[in-house]
């Protein structure tokens, strides 16, 4: 009897409710990457489009970007069927933002490795690009300021929507008090 009141009962205790801190740093950080990412995928897909419409509705005789708006747009989605097997899942510190701005694993892949190569297309698109036709020689310097727009958004992107993310964050526990 002695060693069954002696002996230290071992409670399994749940893991806290709220993550620590820098874990949820790192999640803000990587939903803020995945985002500008998705978001410079949009702005590409976005000038590809009105570069298209404007080239044929003033008749441009320059080389058209159709190929890189299809890129854009199908290429996300076949790299996340090719890498979901092989990419590992992370467990979420703070779900309900991965839900919000819907992010996963393969996705951020994906975006990930079509990046450079939309750059890569913009610059290839740059340096085969037919002469200037006046009155619109800056339309031949659009892939450069597509490319410059691109860079500028991927550097400063993610520090923008991590402290917009950390706003509503901060507003969000303040609507909890």
């Amino acid at each position: 009897m002695d060693d069954f009141y002696s002996s230290t009962i071992q409670v399994n205790t749940p893991e806290p409710l709220v993550p620590d801190e820098a874990a949820m740093e790192a999640e803000i950080r990587l939903v803020s990457r995945f985002r500008t990412l998705s978001l410079c995928r949009a702005v590409l897909c976005s000038f590809m489009f009105l570069f298209e419409l404007l080239r044929v509705i003033y008749g441009f005789r320059m080389s058209s970007p159709l190929y890189i708006l299809l890129f854009a747009g199908v290429a996300p989605w076949l790299v996340e069927l090719a890498v979901t097997p092989y990419v590992k899942k992370s467990v979420p510190a703070l779900p309900y933002l991965r839900r919000k701005y819907h992010y996963s694993s393969p996705r951020y892949v994906s975006h990930n490795l079509c990046y450079p190569l939309y750059c890569l297309l913009l610059l290839l698109w740059q340096l085969h690009n037919s002469l200037p036709q006046y009155p619109f020689e800056w339309m031949h310097y659009s892939p450069a300021i597509f490319l410059g727009t691109l860079l500028i958004l991927r550097l400063v992107g993610p520090f923008l929507i991590a402290a917009h993310i950390r706003r509503g964050l901060l507003g969000r526990a303040h609507n909890f008090l």
